[in-house]
């Protein structure tokens, strides 16, 4: 909140201003307000960079990603993600490394460009396994089954919707389960 940040700003601890901008960018990113989501990220990105801390400055530019993915800007957010994932892959971050392949593999399909798409979906999925991260591993068989769903392939695009539906449904996520549904629905 404001008296949170200007606490921090006042106490002069830039790591927390730096969490507070980006929280609040995640704030106003779910309400839709993507020029201030923006503006907040980017306060939190020059910070990261002035204290050099590697994790949080890719967190950062993934969100900056995600903000302009909203926006349909695709091709600044690939900008973004990617640049985000170089830094996860020099810090060897599995986990943040799986989610931006993921984020690429969606920017690629609003793109058009559906063997790219494949190609970045399943090295996440490739990742998620290895992490273990179920909830990973249900997002990106869905999203796979999407690609495939546009391909007019529709019995690969089944095979990974019931796939993530049963994940979804073990793990009680409900808005996967839901998105599942619609989607195998869709299909038929």
């Amino acid at each position: 909140s404001s008296q949170a940040l200007q606490w921090f700003r006042e106490t002069g601890d830039k790591t927390g201003t730096a969490r507070i901008l980006g929280d609040m960018g995640v704030v106003l990113w779910y309400q839709s307000n993507y020029p201030e989501a923006l503006k907040y990220y980017f306060d939190a990105l020059r910070i990261n960079e002035e204290l050099g801390n590697q994790g949080d400055i890719a967190a950062t530019l993934c969100n900056i990603g995600i903000v302009y993915n909203s926006q349909q800007d695709y091709h600044k957010a690939l900008e973004y993600i990617t640049k985000a994932n170089t830094i996860d892959e020099t810090l060897g971050n599995k986990s943040g490394i799986a989610a931006n392949l993921g984020d690429i593999g969606e920017l690629h399909r609003n793109l058009s460009d559906n063997k790219k798409a494949l190609e970045y979906d399943f090295k996440s999925l490739q990742l998620y396994k290895e992490l273990g991260d179920k909830n990973g591993i249900a997002r990106n068989l869905g999203n796979i089954g999407i690609v495939y769903s546009e391909q007019k392939n529709y019995p690969k695009a089944l095979e990974y919707y019931l796939q993530a539906l049963q994940l979804s449904e073990e793990l009680g996520l409900q808005i996967g389960i839901a998105m599942n549904l619609g989607s195998i629905g869709s299909t038929y």
